[in-house]
């Protein structure tokens, strides 16, 4: 067996951090946003990792935000990256700013913003 030290540049590991949240199934689109497209979506990908695709509104809205949908292992995340965090902003005001994005687009019921991240081997 051969081992590596140091850094593996052809490494399949992906990972994410930062402000958003894990789609459940509490978690629904917003009624005016919610088109036949995207209820078609929803019935094929629940994953909702082609979202943005379908609903140029919401594309929009994620681009003004930088904010990514990540899809590891099937467990579908919406989220802000913390590298993506204005240079006028505080901590609490970039999770101020992605709660009030997500819920725009989102009923979260239940689910709180806040602090996400994950970590997966594709190989």
């Amino acid at each position: 067996m051969k081992i590596r030290y140091g850094h593996v540049s052809n490494s399949s590991t992906s990972s994410f951090f930062g402000v958003g949240i894990e789609l459940g199934s509490g978690v629904v689109i917003q009624e005016k946003y919610m088109t036949d497209a995207i209820k078609e979506l929803l019935e094929d990908r629940p994953s909702l990792d082609n979202l943005t695709y379908t609903s140029p509104e919401i594309a929009a809205l994620f681009k003004e935000n930088k904010i990514k949908v990540a899809v590891p292992n099937y467990e579908p995340y919406i989220y802000c990256s913390y590298v993506d965090m204005r240079d006028d902003e505080t901590k609490s005001q970039f999770k101020e700013r992605i709660s009030q994005v997500l819920n725009e687009v989102f009923v979260l019921n239940n689910t709180k913003v806040g602090h996400v991240e994950a970590a997966w081997y594709n190989g």
